[in-house]
């Protein structure tokens, strides 16, 4: 597998999202910053600041060399004066949608024809004015609700933008792009946590996302949770194993685990698994600590690993606080509590502060699924006609996560631009 698109020229990890307006540069979404109608990475913006700066110096030597109240006067209303927004070649296209909207207020199509050109040019006020006046004449318009937060997001307003994608996540909770936009928005607002939170969200409702893992890492590592942040990129190169950047991450996983002293929270050991060729599961026992055993099956497919309520009253896990998350699964979306198990071992295999969510809708006669957040922490292969699968320590031995246990679902990549219509 390639990678999907150029790569961020300060953020090699990330997805370039867009060109810099002023140098061509490949840029990702955090790194963009809007001047005027142009958006800039955030090198040109300094120059742009710089010359801006210079400009008015000038201005304000010229009004001081001016004599005279009417001269003043005259200098003070042309300072004040704010003019139309230049909409350059976009412009005959927006003055034919406003004169529809005018003519029908409640044009959807129109209203986001207009919010989308309006941002295009970066008249982000406009687009703002325009889609506020629409909503509160015609309703709620969730759709809309794409150019409010794209142009708060561009004005660096970043309450506002979240407040934009919540009413999204509202209408659509199972939308992973929603989560994601809400978490830039609280990452770059300072809200660390929250942002986690989106990210965890985003990447548990489609776990073979190729950008999200590395917008948690990211925030992880900001907070000096450098074990945590080695989590989400394991995930990711066991779902892009061929991505062309992958020595690089994994030698951010090693630097990351070394700065964090991660030892048996990584995993430690090896574990051999056996099972029925002619069946599509693998049924293990894993032992949870303070004697707790439980039933699972080993799926590649899940992002996390799953337990029962039971299971949990068993550790002593408290719920009551616990967050709630939602999860793809093999039956649609299930809903669960957030939680972090001390211990995880599977034979000889053990990891400790493993991320699972407590499930009341697995199978009767099961008490888990052993999902990726204790899988990729190891490498492990399957030999299907011999019914073995053999787990070890990353970079231990030769096993890889090339060729993974059976069921494995088909990989749902994420989009990193924006989305469709």
């Amino acid at each position: 597998m390639t990678e999907s698109g150029p790569r961020c020229s300060a953020h090699p990890e990330a997805t370039a999202a867009m060109l810099c307006d002023s140098c061509d540069a490949p840029i990702c979404d955090l790194c963009t910053t809007a001047v005027g109608y142009q958006t800039v990475c955030r090198p040109c913006r300094k120059k742009l600041a710089a010359r801006a700066t210079v400009k008015r110096a000038v201005f304000g030597l010229l009004i001081l060399g001016m004599i005279g109240a009417g001269i003043a006067a005259g200098v003070y209303y042309a300072a004040t004066y704010v003019p139309p927004f230049d909409h350059g070649k976009e412009g005959p296209e927006i003055r034919k949608l406003q004169a529809r909207l005018k003519a029908e207020p409640c044009d959807r199509r129109a209203i986001i024809d207009l919010g989308e050109a309006m941002n295009r040019v970066g008249d982000y006020r406009g687009a703002l004015n325009a889609s506020r006046s629409f909503l509160e004449a015609c309703g709620e318009y969730p759709r809309l609700r794409w150019v409010t937060y794209t142009a708060h997001k561009y004005l660096s307003e970043w309450d506002e933008a979240a407040a934009e994608a919540t009413v999204l996540i509202e209408d659509v909770p199972d939308d992973k792009d929603y989560r994601w936009w809400r978490g830039v928005a609280l990452e770059r607002k300072g809200d660390l946590e929250g942002a986690v939170r989106d990210y965890r969200q985003a990447i548990a409702l489609v776990p073979g996302l190729d950008g999200i893992p590395f917008n948690l890492a990211n925030v992880l590592e900001k907070q000096q949770k450098p074990c945590e942040a080695a989590l989400p990129l394991e995930q990711f190169l066991h779902y892009h194993p061929d991505v062309q950047n992958a020595v690089m991450i994994r030698g951010r996983i090693s630097r990351l685990r070394g700065e964090g002293e991660c030892g048996a929270a990584t995993g430690e050991g090896r574990a051999t698994v056996r099972f029925d060729p002619a069946r599509r599961i693998i049924p293990a026992t894993v032992a949870l600590g303070q004697g707790v055993e439980a039933k699972v099956i080993i799926d590649t497919g899940a992002s996390l690993v799953a337990i029962t309520p039971q299971v949990a009253a068993d550790l002593a896990l408290r719920l009551d606080d616990a967050p709630t998350m939602r999860l793809h699964t093999a039956g649609g979306v299930k809903e669960g509590r957030h939680v972090w198990l001390p211990e995880v071992s599977l034979d000889g295999l053990t990891a400790r502060r493993v991320e699972a969510v407590v499930m009341e809708t697995l199978p009767e006669d099961l008490d888990g699924i052993l999902g990726l957040s204790f899988l990729s922490r190891f490498d492990f292969q399957a030999d299907r006609s011999a019914g073995i699968l053999t787990l070890s320590v990353a970079g231990a031995g030769e096993a890889s996560t090339k060729e993974s246990a059976p069921p494995t679902p088909p990989i749902r990549k994420g989009q990193r631009g924006a989305k469709k219509r």
